[in-house]
């Protein structure tokens, strides 16, 4: 009987030793939230707008154009605005016309349109115009027409310069 006893025991002491842990009872889930923000960035330039020369006797304006471009990266959802502001010229902000200033303290008026027409409802004033530009593949542009008005008599001889400033809104 001692041999069954002692058989029993290991028998048992096997069994018990020999038994897996329970798999788990439950289970438990989590969302994990990825995010991303892509930053829109833009330049924009123009080439120079160089009216040439310039005769107060010319029976017609001069005109001449530029070319603004825009480039963005980052895929802005909606069209470029730019604004063009006022110059430094005689008259920016105040008369409604723009001018160029030799280095003395002599004028050149000019104007600057959306149109080639050189119409007063295309006229960007000093006061800014917002113009659109459409991208595509995160590039664009848009033309800016120049004209100096004939018949400035009071201008002497020289080199007449402005400079405008151009804002991108995106």
């Amino acid at each position: 009987m001692k041999r069954l006893l002692l058989a029993s025991t290991v028998l048992t002491a096997a069994l018990l030793c020999g038994q897996q842990a329970s798999a788990a009872t439950g289970t438990a889930t989590s969302n994990l939230a990825v995010s991303a923000l892509v930053n829109t960035a833009c330049t924009i330039s123009a080439t120079p707008l160089n009216f040439g020369s310039y005769s107060s006797s010319a029976p017609s304006d001069v005109t001449g154009s530029t070319v603004v471009s825009a480039t963005c990266s980052g895929s802005p959802t909606n069209p470029v605005t730019v604004t063009v502001g006022g110059g430094g010229g005689y008259g920016a902000g105040t008369y409604g016309f723009r001018s160029m200033q030799d280095g003395a303290s002599d004028h050149l008026c000019y104007g600057l349109y959306t149109t080639s027409g050189y119409t007063p409802n295309s006229d960007i004033t000093n006061g800014g115009s917002a113009n659109s530009i459409s991208l595509s593949g995160g590039t664009g542009s848009m033309t800016i027409y120049g004209a100096v008005t004939k018949g400035q008599t009071t201008a002497p001889g020289g080199s007449y310069t402005d400079t405008v400033l151009l804002t991108a809104t995106y």
